[in-house]
């Protein structure tokens, strides 16, 4: 049988832990942007050897991706122009065509978050509207006098209507049995059984 541990192995801090990245290293705007998010180490030194401008774009970029990883922060260093860097000129840098490829792939970045972001609104709002339309219309089609009225005076709309509801209805039930704890319990050979029926 395994103990559990004493109290005095619990570590307990009396101050929190600062959760933003040093003051000292990046720009005010860029901390800003981190506020409330750790960063790993290699990611401060990364986004410290850029300007601050260069630093905030990299901010707006590692943010609007969700990744804070410190490669992802060596990345956007590797595509920093020499003019957008802090550090030393001589030391190690990039090949210019690299870092021409590499800024081109953080621009499609930037247009593709930009873009994901009015798709994400847009489609989210069409499925509320679909799933609303789905439920007044499996309401009127299950009401016998509505859908015999709609029937005889408008056939192809009931036709298109009845195959909605179908559709509604086939995609909220599983695609397999279900076991339930108040249902029989079923083998597998009988579940084959009723798929290839």
């Amino acid at each position: 049988m395994v103990k559990a541990k004493t109290t005095r192995f619990i570590h307990r801090a009396r101050e929190p832990a600062a959760t933003g990245p040093e003051p000292q290293l990046l720009c005010e705007q860029a901390s800003t942007l981190f506020a409330g998010q750790v960063l790993p180490k290699r990611a401060i030194e990364a986004l410290a050897r850029m300007a601050p401008d260069r630093q905030i774009e990299a901010a707006e970029v590692m943010v609007a991706d969700n990744n804070l990883t410190g490669d992802f922060a060596r990345a956007l260093l590797a595509a920093t122009l020499a003019v957008d860097r802090t550090d030393d000129a001589r030391g190690r840098q990039s090949h210019p065509d690299n870092v021409r490829r590499l800024a081109h792939m953080e621009e499609k970045l930037v247009r593709l978050h930009r873009t994901l972001d009015k798709v994400q609104h847009d489609r989210s709002v069409n499925l509320a509207n679909l799933a609303l339309a789905a439920a007044w219309v499996r309401g009127w089609m299950s009401n016998k006098v509505v859908a015999g009225w709609l029937g005889q005076h408008y056939p192809d709309h009931a036709v298109v209507l009845t195959q909605v509801v179908r559709d509604a209805e086939r995609s909220t039930t599983p695609g397999r049995p279900m076991k339930l704890p108040y249902d029989r319990p079923v083998s597998a050979t009988e579940c084959r059984k009723k798929r290839r029926k």
